[in-house]
């Protein structure tokens, strides 16, 4: 209770101090669990003069439970899996991460659903696209997070073919997209051979409880001017109730892009 305490209260330093007085039986799963969570969520290591990142910190705690044959619950492997989607020293998180996930395959948790998402975001963020592919092909259940997830990696390497089929599938699946979906779609839809995918989906959001979300809005109003339509942009534009810093910035990038100059201009003015 102490250790959550001072976890919860982002006390780091008291933490690790309480952590380390603990008599080695008194430590579990649990405990560990509540330091290597309270790295991950740090910015630095307080607790010493070190260089290291908290989150270099969380991955050496892991390591060391391993080494006392201590078992780490789903919770645990789940907020590795988060924290290795981490990717300022990409290769290692990357291994770190395979690690983790051969160690998860091992204790059956692979089947998760909440890890089995957390790793198609990993692999995806290392540009690992084709195991981020696996990882949802032989998952047992899916959810809106799992498709979202595939999709917004589609997304973040240009794959706008496979980024629409995987949208495609999740609508014949009877998968209702949210918000997340919408933004995820619209970004991969950046070439004028997408337009007509875009229009469709712009269709289906036009029956979608998020139709007057700002954030998906804009990227609808993105994906207009990198295709090519100002107009339909325009119309976008002109229908958002709530504009922003975003949404004048797309529309002045469609104009810009597609040769409206002086349209962009007098919108900046």
């Amino acid at each position: 209770l102490v250790l959550h305490m001072y976890s919860a209260c982002g006390a780091l330093s008291d933490a690790r101090s309480h952590f380390d007085q603990m008599q080695e039986g008194t430590r579990n799963e649990y405990t560990w669990r509540i330091m290597i969570l309270a790295y991950t969520h740090a910015d630095i290591d307080h607790s010493s003069s070190s260089t290291s990142t908290s989150r270099e910190v969380a991955l050496r705690l892991f390591q060391e439970m391993q080494a006392k044959s201590v078992v780490a619950d789903r919770l645990t492997f789940i907020t590795l899996i988060v924290l290795c989607s981490n990717r300022p020293r990409g290769q290692v998180y990357l291994d770190a991460g395979k690690r983790v996930h051969y160690l998860a395959f091992i204790r059956s948790l692979d089947s998760d659903l909440v890890l089995g998402n957390a790793l198609i975001s990993m692999y995806a963020k290392h540009n690992y696209i084709q195991d981020a592919r696996s990882i949802f092909d032989h998952m047992q259940s899916r959810d809106v997070v799992s498709w979202n997830a595939l999709i917004t990696a589609y997304s973040g390497e240009g794959q706008w073919t496979e980024a629409m089929e995987v949208f495609k599938m999740m609508i014949h699946k009877g998968f209702i997209p949210d918000r997340l979906t919408f933004i995820g779609i619209f970004t991969a839809l950046t070439s004028q051979l997408a337009l007509e995918d875009g229009m469709s989906v712009h269709n289906l959001l036009c029956r979608s409880k998020c139709k007057n979300d700002v954030a998906v809005n804009n990227a609808l109003l993105s994906m207009y001017g990198k295709c090519g339509n100002v107009n339909d942009g325009r119309t976008v534009y002109d229908k958002i109730l709530k504009q922003d810093k975003v949404t004048w910035n797309a529309m002045i990038g469609g104009y810009s892009q597609n040769g409206f100059g002086l349209d962009a201009l007098c919108l900046f003015q």
